[in-house]
């Protein structure tokens, strides 16, 4: 008690922002009762924008109340460390005010505020967050985030989201943003199969590999039996790569017809 009790005071330091700062964490790794002052005593009182960000964003993270004001506050800084931390707190708790906040960090100049800008979109999720996104992960400046957009976009699975991902990905001239969308289609086709299987019909005669090759995975994972047909006519394919996706999915499928174990086991010896 006397420790943490010393830390208190040590919190305080006016002149010493490293004393402050490691105190604070100190603190916050003690967690309890002391969440509460370092929202209610220091919060507000420590001067120093850096520390305040990363007092912020520990209480964020151990899901302290109370605190949307202080966030939303932040999330409008001119000052980049404090805006993270209120950005981060936006997108976790999902506050509407904030949106318009997000939405400027993740479309501005500083490159750790966009990531944190596309962090929260893919949190708060919808898709207006998701259109963000898809522009976002198509402009150049954002060439070496893009890894990181296709996580959040890969959050995607509300019925408006998937919309989203076919109106703005599958629409795209960029094959990697096809690739992208695809595969997050893929994924949400057994829940959506009415509005998923025409447009991954129609990929599979994408003249890219990969798009083929998601669209049909993901008809093999909403068990679409319609598909049979198609890959019965891909195992008479020159292309090995083609011939062992079908062989793939009529196996997940169980769809074999006994009219095609002649030419499969041909094929055994490719």
């Amino acid at each position: 008690n006397y420790a943490n009790e010393q830390l208190h005071v040590l919190t305080g330091r006016r002149r010493a922002d490293v004393v402050r700062r490691q105190a604070s964490r100190d603190l916050m790794l003690a967690g309890g009762e002391h969440f509460a002052f370092l929202r209610d005593q220091r919060l507000t009182r420590e001067k120093n924008l850096m520390i305040r960000g990363e007092i912020l964003h520990g209480l964020i993270e151990n899901h302290v109340a109370n605190l949307e004001s202080e966030i939303l506050k932040a999330a409008k800084s001119k000052d980049s460390v404090y805006a993270s931390a209120g950005i981060f707190g936006v997108g976790q708790l999902r506050i509407k005010p904030g949106y318009k906040y997000v939405r400027a960090a993740a479309q501005g100049e500083d490159l750790q505020l966009r990531r944190d800008g596309f962090h929260a979109l893919g949190a708060i999720g919808g898709p207006q967050s998701f259109e963000l996104l898809l522009k976002a992960y198509g402009q150049d400046h954002n060439m070496m985030l893009r890894e990181e957009i296709a996580l959040q976009l890969q959050r995607a699975s509300e019925l408006g989201e998937i919309q989203t991902m076919l109106d703005f990905g599958l629409t795209s001239a960029q094959p990697g943003l096809v690739r992208v969308a695809v595969e997050i289609i893929a994924l949400a086709a057994p829940n959506f199969p009415e509005l998923c299987h025409p447009p991954l019909f129609k990929l599979l005669d994408h003249e890219d590999s990969l798009i083929r090759g998601f669209a049909l995975e993901g008809l093999v994972l909403a068990n679409s039996q319609d598909v049979t047909d198609l890959l019965l006519t891909r195992l008479q394919s020159a292309d090995a790569h083609t011939c062992s996706e079908a062989l793939w999915a009529l196996n997940t499928l169980k769809a074999v017809p006994q009219s095609s174990e002649m030419r499969i086991a041909g094929l055994a010896e490719h």
